[in-house]
């Protein structure tokens, strides 16, 4: 929780429900990261907090259903790009079920 690396940074999409998930309550909760404490050289938002019934995961950003393409792009792909472009390495590593929509993002 709240290691100050630029060098790994991990990013979650919660994927929009789909037909056949109509009508069901969802079991996933994502927030921001309460009671928590921006370390020394921490750069952008507190990291956010995803919970399935009692299990917590806390990651460097959560993705909701309703976040556009754009603005996951904004924040996970455009500084690969520009450190790729800077002529540095850089790596995107989309991982999930399938179907859950990796492609897409």
């Amino acid at each position: 929780k709240g290691i100050p690396s630029k060098g790994l940074r991990v990013f979650v999409r919660v994927r929009p429900a789909i037909s056949r998930e109509a009508g069901i309550d969802t079991c996933i909760k994502t927030c921001q990261l309460q009671d928590w404490e921006e370390p020394e050289g921490w750069e952008g938002p507190p990291p956010d907090e995803v919970t399935v019934k009692n299990h917590s995961w806390v990651f460097d950003r959560v993705f909701g259903p309703q976040t556009s393409q754009e603005d996951v792009y904004l924040a996970a792909g455009q500084p690969i790009v520009a450190s790729v472009l800077a002529e540095r390495n850089g790596c995107l590593f989309a991982y999930g079920q399938t179907g859950s929509g990796k492609t897409f993002t």
